[in-house]
């Protein structure tokens, strides 16, 4: 009946080793948090574009499963300050397995548009899910092991900063008398500029190939960027409260 709001995820595997009736049965389940108001975060991975294995079965870039799946929030990996710059590690791309959801359509063609000429078109899919959706710091973590201090870096780093923030705003929103967050995505990207920092340096590069670059607006390395906190709570809570209490003045 009370179930959290916000799940981070550190797991991920190449798409193409998941069996395709489980994806599909999970990703049901996935629809199912998100329209329960849950928001669920998985890491993007830590092989840039190649696989797990480091390398590029048919000269094809990998996707990473479950960041692929249109119902969770997908968070690749920033690193550096001042300018925050894409982590070579980050993973993002496109899909294999599920087609891209209308709630990116906009976003990605025009990426496209921008980027024509620059894009390793024979490496991937351009219909498929475009990931990751955002990004955050992912290098230089302390963690302590067996009371030892240790530096950890990677997307399962980033992603679990990102939920953090979202469970800050959900915070601000309970007390304003409005529901969580949910599913993410479709704030994310009829938002998202004005949620991030943009990352406009930096790439993901393997397969012999740049992979894919930082650059203005939504890429395919860093989503739409870290999260920029006031501008966050400003359009999660204060808009709506300001929208709200104009359409009663209505």
């Amino acid at each position: 009946d009370d179930v959290p709001r916000v799940f981070s995820t550190s797991y991920g595997e190449d798409e193409g080793s998941v069996d395709a009736a489980w994806m599909t049965r999970v990703s049901v389940e996935f629809a199912k948090a998100g329209a329960r108001g849950v928001s669920l975060l998985f890491a993007s991975g830590d092989y840039g574009v190649q696989s797990m294995n480091g390398d590029c079965p048919n000269q094809q870039f990998t996707a990473v499963w479950p960041a692929s799946s249109p119902w969770v929030t997908s968070v690749g990996a920033t690193t550096d300050r001042f300018p925050e710059v894409a982590a070579s590690f980050s993973s993002g791309g496109f899909s294999t397995k599920w087609p891209r959801p209308a709630y990116q359509n906009a976003t990605v063609a025009g990426y496209f548009a921008r980027h024509m000429g620059t894009l390793p078109w024979t490496m991937f899919d351009p219909h498929g899910r475009a990931f990751p959706d955002v990004s955050a710091q992912g290098e230089k973590f302390v963690v302590v092991v067996d009371g030892t201090l240790d530096s950890v870096s990677g997307t399962s780093c980033s992603t679990p900063t990102y939920a953090g923030l979202v469970s800050l705003v959900n915070e601000l929103r309970a007390r304003a008398d409005l529901p969580s967050l949910g599913f993410l995505n479709p704030l994310l990207y009829s938002r998202g500029a004005a949620l991030s920092n943009d990352i406009l340096s930096g790439s993901n590069a393997g397969c012999g190939t740049g992979g894919f670059a930082a650059l203005q607006g939504w890429d395919a390395v860093t989503g739409w960027g870290s999260p920029d906190f006031p501008r966050f709570v400003k359009a999660a809570v204060a808009d709506v409260l300001a929208a709200r209490a104009s359409k009663r003045g209505a």
